[in-house]
């Protein structure tokens, strides 16, 4: 019922995901997939290696959680080691109360939420790139850096512009308005005079 949940402990899912196109060669772009799955505010960032060893996404995780403004969390993925690692990092350097669930090893139905959220941003990656393609005239290859840029602005395009159930977006559910920010188009040249 609606008021057994308003008292569950907030769940933040996880997933890692990989996407690239060549067929003759490694061009795999590494990503971990972060979805609030209260407010479906949604984080994505590339990382260089599975698990802890990435200090960067540790800490990136870290200020995820902050800035979702839970004390109290659930973090859940889908059972990999290096998943389950990642977590027991993350829960290891918070002061707040933290769980890990420990699901089956690489079992998708235990984490619908973060494979919902893969779903989302892999869709909203295909459109940002070929609309940077068909402006600049060429292709944009999985090397180029600026996939790693589109990842982390898939993610912010989906939390603040993306209208989930009942017309709200992840922004207002978090913040409660609407995020009003002008932004341009992704890979938008802009001209800006210093002050």
């Amino acid at each position: 019922s609606k008021g057994d949940r308003l008292h569950e402990k907030p769940t933040v899912s996880f997933d890692y995901k990989s996407f690239g196109q060549a067929a003759d060669h490694d061009d795999r772009v590494q990503s971990l997939i972060v979805r609030d799955n209260l407010t479906k505010t949604t984080f994505a960032h590339p990382c260089n290696v599975k698990g802890p060893g990435d200090k960067w996404i540790v800490q990136r995780v870290l200020l995820d959680l902050d800035e979702l403004g839970h004390d109290d969390v659930l973090l859940k993925g889908d059972g990999e080691p290096a998943l389950i690692k990642l977590l027991k990092e993350v829960k290891q350097r918070r002061v707040e109360n933290t769980v890990v669930e420990h699901p089956a090893a690489y079992d998708p139905q235990s984490n619908g939420a973060a494979e919902k959220a893969v779903q989302e941003i892999m869709e909203q990656i295909r459109a940002l790139k070929l609309a940077l393609e068909k402006r600049i005239g060429e292709v944009v290859e999985s090397e180029s850096l600026i996939l790693e840029w589109a990842l982390e602005h898939a993610g912010l395009l989906i939390s603040r512009y993306k209208l989930g159930k009942y017309g709200k977006t992840a922004f207002r559910r978090l913040c409660g308005k609407d995020c009003r920010q002008v932004i341009v188009e992704f890979g938008e040249q802009v001209y800006a005079k210093p002050k």
